[in-house]
């Protein structure tokens, strides 16, 4: 099953890019969340009612609680529910970051962009166990990777090796990339 879906319209495409899931780090994360959940409300039932003296303390424990519940929470949905969207149309690539709302967009012209190219690297056991969620497959990640103004660009981290060549071989096609800036398909 592929990991990506491509929209074409005449002057446009479309490609959007699921996240791999790590299953236990969503499991762990949902059970951790729910037990924060519970002890957090349990201690704001509990708590006051047994001291009177200690109110700031409570309420710097109740700010940090809500604070760890939201990071944690927009990190699980990320996770859960976050793909990537690369659009390609009037000499731009837009690249969304998405899990239910937009949370990440940049912007890159397209005659800036140099030396795009399909990178395999291979990974350690640890960086691959870490970000398995990333796509790692059997020890190696695949990405598309290119220069933009100087700086290197790493996208579509989630494909593997086959769908980067896929999805470069339709930008050329399609003719959004030229021939001079793709190194390699």
């Amino acid at each position: 099953m592929k990991q990506y879906k491509v929209q074409e319209t005449p002057g446009s495409v479309s490609v959007s890019i699921r996240k791999k899931k790590n299953k236990v780090s969503l499991i762990f994360m949902l059970v951790w969340l729910i037990a924060w959940i519970f002890g957090g409300l349990l201690m704001s039932i509990i708590f006051p009612s047994t001291s009177e003296n200690n109110s700031l303390f409570f309420q710097v424990w109740m700010t940090g609680w809500a604070i760890a519940t939201i990071v944690v929470s927009l990190l699980f949905i990320k996770r859960a529910f976050g793909c990537e969207i690369l659009e390609f149309g009037n000499g731009y690539m837009i690249q969304s970051m998405k899990a239910i709302l937009v949370y990440k967009k940049r912007i890159y012209h397209l005659n800036e962009i140099k030396k795009i190219r399909a990178r395999t690297d291979q990974v350690l056991y640890l960086y691959h166990m870490k970000n398995s969620y990333h796509g790692t497959e059997g020890g190696f990640q695949s990405c598309i990777e290119m220069e933009h103004k100087g700086k290197l660009v790493r996208i579509a981290k989630s494909l593997s090796k086959d769908e980067v060549h896929e999805i470069m071989e339709l930008l050329l096609k399609r003719r959004f990339l030229s021939e001079s800036q793709v190194q390699a398909v």
